[in-house]
């Protein structure tokens, strides 16, 4: 990094409970450049294991604030090809030695921003050539990844040894590192004495915050790069949105990588490791002696890192932070932090968001100098605003279509290019008044709009024939208007208002949860949409300022029945996390590890409780839930009602399903899973849930000796309507046993119109004769009947049928 032109000293103050209530959605680390700017003193503060919890947490499983951000950026760039060096082999004692050349690299943060692109420092992206492929690391580890036994080194240099060197590479497989090929789309840095250019860069001095002469001025004095990678990296790790503007005073963090050593204590092993790691000669030939640089990240190991909780992270001096060219803040990092994403919380949401990139630092003969105070500055936001507004565009059509959920997740500046909408960070807090303090952990932006505008969501793609869930929240100022969902020209749901203040989902929100179950035809493709209509005789005013406004949030579409792996963010935003002995705790987001494969599995500890919203759950309908993973077999999954209700049955984390069935009185706003306080921690690797119309009961459980178990159902039926009713088991699986599905037009028929008798799942098709009441008979087969719940459901042309448990019981 660059040294800094400005003295600091300013001690840290302490710590507030929600420092890393932010943490930052990108880590990195990068080799440092420096110029002739002035030095400051430093103090040596360097990344060693002594130094944990002071300066810096190593974040495996990230809880609470910090997970969301941590699980969903953990990237960096492995981009400078530096030069290489001669050294003799390992183990070679004779007297011409064997040589070998080793490749001596740098590397950098960078924050994905969007779903292809990525910020980082400009003077990290230093080759000549803009054509050459960078190289973006996923540095994903697992939670049995032992990053302690890693610390230990040996030997000299440069062949320092530590423990992955040492045999135990199941240890290193656990690290989960994943590289992809990208390539540079912008760079605003010009360093003539290494023949580094701008690539692409356009930015003028009306970009930027601070003063500069003309357009080129302002290019020159920037440091800032744009990374595109064809494959939607954003989408699978997370993204975080750039700031509209930088507010002093507000909390800085800022996650990035190192790698973390004991330092040696005796010996020729801890002469060297002080010259050729601690100490570092400030220039790139002679950064050959350094053992961070030699071989470049993968001899070293790479730990995703945030600062200590031990002092609020914080920008230095007075004024606007966005008038500033470089940033001073008393974070601190080391040569391998230039490019990691600087972000600010911001107070209304309390989300990270994105403010600039670590850009310049000490300069002094240390691996990771570092002052009592400030270190590290970030660059300008104008730099990271002129690569969103001038280069990102970026959710095209389709983005969520092969997704298990789809919502409002392409980044802001984009949402505010399609429409004149207005995105905001509204929050709609608890999501019912009279619920348990329990809150969604991950909010979704609002758009809020005029009252007489569409709005739409463009990219949908369902398949047809498919069944789906759709919501959407949506709030309104105008009391009886009636609110829309749409996909396509197929409405969906629809709800009237009343009066002001009656329907408040939120608190001081007049709100309503509208969502549905539909399989998709030729009339549901095309946008997700909201629409307002004027309550009769009362026009909804015209324009976005005259009054009307209605706002959306938490606009879900999730193919029914698909199973979350949590791969992609979208998947894992919406899960939280929830002490069970301490329930008037606020919801944190969910705790989240490399499971090993391609995506994540959430960690629950004992004691703990894994909310998950975002679900499109549907009133009137059922729920059957399977989760599958490893650990304590013990657990409860549970519906958490709009009326603060819960509906609970025990689970197990090894694919059985259960059924969870919602009062018709409330609407379902979450599912859960309980881990007791005498369970063992549990791996959830994936979540399968889908809904039901039906009807559920239990078979053999009426006694009468020798008559098998007979129960019946009821359901509105059409004259001429072609229906199909579906008898499954409870869990939705195959189950040993049969049963009699029947078909009447009377509960006491003898004739059915149509059965079924046979092993589950039994299906039977009629076509109704008459407009009126039918009738289901479920009957327990005579020989090897089956035994225990079992739900039934009918569909017609249009959709699933009501289906209701009849009086009439046997």
């Amino acid at each position: 990094m660059k040294p800094s032109s400005t003295p600091r000293g300013r001690p840290r103050t302490p710590s507030r409970s929600t420092l890393a209530s932010a943490l930052a959605l990108s880590l990195g680390v990068v080799a440092c450049v420096a110029d002739d700017e002035p030095e400051v003193s430093a103090i040596e503060s360097e990344v060693l294991l002594e130094k944990e919890g002071v300066f810096y947490d190593v974040e495996l499983a990230p809880t609470g604030p910090r997970a969301l951000a941590m699980q969903a950026e953990a990237v960096t760039v492995d981009n400078l090809q530096l030069g290489t060096i001669v050294v003799q082999e390992p183990g070679d004692t004779s007297s011409n030695p064997a040589t070998r050349t080793v490749p001596y690299l740098g590397s950098c943060g960078l924050t994905f921003v969007s779903e292809h692109y990525a910020i980082t420092a400009g003077h990290c992206l230093t080759q000549a050539n803009p054509d050459l492929p960078v190289e973006v690391r996923v540095i994903r580890p697992q939670r049995n990844f032992n990053w302690q036994s890693t610390t230990t080194i040996s030997g000299t240099f440069p062949h320092f040894k530590h423990h992955w060197e040492n045999g135990t590479a199941a240890n290193h497989s656990r690290y989960g590192s994943r590289t992809y090929s990208c390539s540079l789309k912008v760079r605003c840095y010009i360093d003539p004495s290494r023949n580094v250019a701008h690539h692409n860069c356009n930015i003028g001095k009306d970009d930027v915050g601070f003063a500069a002469t003309s357009d080129q001025d302002a290019a020159d004095r920037s440091d800032i790069a744009l990374v595109y990678c064809a494959e939607p990296l954003g989408r699978r790790y997370g993204t975080v949105d750039v700031a509209e503007q930088d507010l002093a005073g507000t909390e800085l963090v800022m996650p990035w990588f190192h790698e973390v050593y004991a330092r040696p204590t005796a010996g020729a092993s801890a002469q060297q490791f002080q010259q050729h790691y601690v100490a570092l000669e400030n220039s790139y030939p002679a950064k050959a002696n350094n053992y961070h640089y030699v071989g470049g990240p993968d001899l070293n190991q790479l730990l995703p890192l945030i600062s200590a909780e031990a002092g609020i992270w914080q920008r230095s001096g007075s004024g606007d932070p966005g008038t500033r060219r470089f940033v001073d803040t008393n974070l601190q990092g080391c040569h391998g932090t230039s490019g990691s994403g600087v972000m600010q919380i911001h107070p209304d949401s309390g989300m990270p968001e994105l403010v600039g990139v670590a850009a310049r630092g000490v300069s002094s003969p240390l691996l990771c100098g570092a002052s009592a105070g400030d270190s590290l500055s970030y660059t300008n936001i104008g730099m990271a605003q002129y690569l969103m507004r001038d280069e990102v565009s970026d959710c095209e059509a389709g983005r969520f279509a092969n997704s298990v959920f789809f919502g409002l997740f392409c980044d802001r500046t984009w949402l505010d290019k399609i429409r004149s909408f207005h995105i905001n960070w509204q929050i709609i807090s608890p999501v019912c008044l009279s619920c348990p303090p329990w809150v969604q952990p991950v909010r979704e932006r609002t758009a809020i709009f005029a009252s007489s505008e569409r709005f739409e969501v463009p990219f949908v793609k369902p398949a047809s024939g498919k069944r789906y869930r759709a919501s959407a929240r949506v709030m309104t100022n105008t009391p009886g208007a009636t609110v829309k969902l749409w996909l396509g020209s197929r409405l969906l749901a629809t709800h009237t208002m009343g009066a002001a203040g009656t329907e408040a989902l939120a608190e001081g929100v007049d709100a309503v949860m509208l969502s549905a179950s539909f399989v998709a035809d030729a009339e549901t493709t095309g946008a997700l949409a909201v629409t307002t209509e004027a309550p009769p005789g009362s026009p909804l005013p015209e324009g976005p300022n005259s009054g009307g406004l209605t706002g959306v949030d938490e606009m879900v579409l999730v193919p029914d029945a698909t199973v979350d792996v949590f791969a992609d963010a979208a998947g894992r935003l919406g899960v939280g996390l929830h002490s069970l002995q301490n329930p008037a705790a606020p919801i944190v987001s969910m705790r989240f590890v490399g499971d090993g494969k391609e995506g994540y599995a959430a960690l629950l500890h004992p004691g703990e409780r894994m909310i998950v919203s975002r679900q499109a759950l549907v009133a009137g309908r059922s729920l059957v839930l399977s989760l599958v993973g490893t650990g304590n077999s013990a657990l409860t999954c549970g519906l958490l009602m709009r009326d603060g209700s819960q509906r609970t049955v025990p689970c197990r984390a090894d694919g059985v399903a259960v059924l969870l069935t919602p009062p018709a009185s409330s609407h379902p706003m979450a599912y859960y899973v309980d881990n007791p306080s005498s369970g063992s921690s549990v791996l959830i690797d994936e979540i399968a849930a889908h809904s039901t119309r039906g009807a559920c009961a239990l078979l053999a459980d009426d006694t009468t000796p020798l008559v098998p178990d007979h129960d019946t159902f009821a359901f509105q039926g059409q004259a001429g309507q072609r229906v199909t009713a579906t008898l499954v088991t409870g869990n939705g699986l195959a189950a040993p046993g049969t049963a009699v599905l029947r078909v009447a037009s009377n509960p006491l028929i003898t004739l059915p119109m149509g059965s079924d008798d046979g092993t589950l799942p039994g299906k039977v098709t009629v076509t109704l004769p008459t407009t009126g009441e039918y009738y289901l008979g479920v009957v327990e087969g005579t020989w090897s009947g089956y035994k225990g719940e079992y739900c039934v459901s009918v569909s017609g042309p249009d959709g699933e049928l009501a289906v209701r448990r009849d009086l009439f019981h046997e």
